[in-house]
């Protein structure tokens, strides 16, 4: 076994600036300072607050169609229909002693 003394300072061999274009809080600090990480390694976290607030400053638009929303009123329809009124009528036509008989 051999120690080895050594002084100096120690610099990464690549280092990145961060600079952000608007303020915010973090949800998650995913890395501690001086951790190593590979590359697309996720550093920082924002809040689903800030990611709001920066879409919205950006200018996009949120569109819903009413397209969407008559497709989905029909499939609704459909299930209720389906799987709801049509048992539900079955049942109330038989005879309740037969229908109670096995259980």
């Amino acid at each position: 076994m051999q120690t080895v003394s050594v002084t100096g300072r120690v610099k990464s061999d690549h280092e990145l600036a961060l600079a952000f274009k608007r303020a915010g809080r973090l949800a998650e600090r995913a890395v501690t300072i001086g951790q190593a990480v590979d590359s697309g390694a996720l550093l920082l976290a924002p809040t689903p607050a800030f990611i709001l607030s920066q879409t919205v400053a950006s200018g996009w638009q949120f569109a819903f169609p009413i397209s969407a929303a008559v497709i989905g009123l029909l499939v609704a329809g459909f299930v209720d229909l389906t799987f709801g009124i049509y048992p539900a009528r079955q049942a109330a036509r038989k005879n309740p002693i037969e229908a109670l008989r096995y259980e």
